[in-house]
């Protein structure tokens, strides 16, 4: 996904310049089209679900009661949200950061996009050679600290490069981060409540973007955007730190499935 972002925007500048907006939707609709039907001959193996219910309120709630009474669970579920809360200036305000800071010119600003896709290739890349991750929740520690670490250091007034350099290390955690936290759900969580929750983790780690904007929007207004990125960056690291305490009781938690399951 990182290096298909890195890819399309090249792509599209070369069709774009050679033969004409129009082409660009064709080529749109071929892959969208391309796409459904690939989806189409999936054939996924039939799982054993919790109760339907008629609401999907009923069942959004049945996934965050089960989340709930699982205190493990609860705990990374809650850090998840935490974290990207404090995430979101990092991902959010950089390209404001970089106009504000260092210019509005178009070679920074496809710099700064360039950097984190290139660190973000790169962490999946890494995923991709280490199949398996025998501790998921400690790489998930990892990625979000090192990450807190580069955001802190993005907010410094410091020249260009080392901006960019930084930009860089928070793609590759980036990742690493996302597959440790899909890998530690899917060995914990029962098969039949997998949808529910997986659907819970998607609308803390994405869908809290937008509501914790409307507090780092206003404040970019009113201060500087780089003690932003500090302050936040240093408070998640902080907060994996924190964290890093309670990763051992869900480890065993994680190894006991992983015994009882078979799997490795």
């Amino acid at each position: 996904m990182s290096l298909m972002l890195l890819m399309s925007p090249l792509l599209a500048g070369w069709i774009l310049g050679d033969a004409g907006i129009f082409w660009i939707f064709i080529v749109d609709a071929t892959t969208a089209l391309l796409a459904i039907l690939a989806l189409l001959r999936l054939d996924p193996p039939k799982r054993k679900r919790a109760p339907v219910t008629d609401s999907n309120w009923q069942e959004l709630k049945s996934g965050l009661t089960a989340v709930v009474h699982n205190h493990t669970l609860a705990v990374f579920m809650a850090f998840v949200a935490l974290a990207y809360i404090l995430i979101t200036p990092s991902s959010q305000l950089s390209t404001l950061y970089v106009k504000r800071t260092f210019g509005s010119g178009v070679w920074a600003l496809t710099f700064n996009e360039l950097a984190w896709t290139v660190g973000a290739s790169l962490g999946g890349l890494y995923i991709v050679m280490n199949k398996q991750l025998k501790a998921p929740l400690n790489t998930m520690v990892i990625g979000f600290f090192g990450s807190g670490i580069a955001f802190f250091a993005m907010g410094l007034v410091e020249p260009f490069w080392i901006y960019l350099f930084f930009m860089f290390v928070s793609g590759i955690f980036y990742p690493i981060m996302q597959a440790a936290q899909t890998i530690y759900l899917q060995e914990t969580v029962s098969p039949e409540l997998m949808g529910r929750t997986f659907s819970l983790w998607q609308i803390l780690s994405t869908g809290i973007y937008p509501i914790a904007m409307l507090g780092y929007g206003p404040l970019a207004d009113v201060i500087p955007i780089g003690p932003i990125f500090v302050v936040t960056g240093l408070a998640l690291a902080v907060a994996a730190t924190i964290f890093t305490g309670n990763t051992d009781a869900a480890q065993q938690t994680l190894i006991r499935v992983r015994n009882h399951t078979g799997w490795l």
